[in-house]
């Protein structure tokens, strides 16, 4: 898997304005086939292993990966993509808005994966009033 994100990376490394319309295209192949899929799977597989032990929380291939683009409007860094993939696994009552009041609340888990670091966290993000007060 490493070998695969790592790909990616060095596609996002050079600037959007640097790199010919064909590269983008080649490149966003590229992403797609070694980055996106994978991650698509992994998320498929992981809701499965959930469905036995935490039925509450489901991932979706299409409504918990995270977008590849960066939000560069307040950083010095205005590479336009991220270079890491991660996804959420959400709580299916409260859907994929965080700090809902829906039962939940936001409650689930982060996979992140990228380069030089991989990592899976759990918890709760945003968590409404009354999950916090605990009624």
């Amino acid at each position: 898997m490493m070998n695969r994100v790592s790909g990616w990376r060095s596609i996002t490394a050079a600037p959007a304005s640097t790199l010919p319309q064909q590269s983008m295209l080649s490149g966003r192949e590229v992403y797609e086939q070694e980055v996106r899929d994978p991650m698509c799977q992994l998320i498929e597989t992981l809701d499965a292993k959930l469905a036995s032990i935490a039925p509450e929380i489901v991932g979706d291939r299409r409504r918990s990966t995270f977008r590849i683009h960066r939000d560069v409007r307040f950083s010095r860094n205005e590479s336009p993509f991220k270079t890491n993939a991660g996804a959420w696994l959400y709580h299916r009552d409260a859907g994929r808005k965080v700090g809902t009041m829906g039962e939940g609340g936001g409650a689930g888990f982060y996979v992140h994966i990228d380069p030089t670091l991989c990592f899976v966290a759990g918890g709760v993000w945003e968590h409404s009033h009354s999950t916090a007060a605990g009624t």
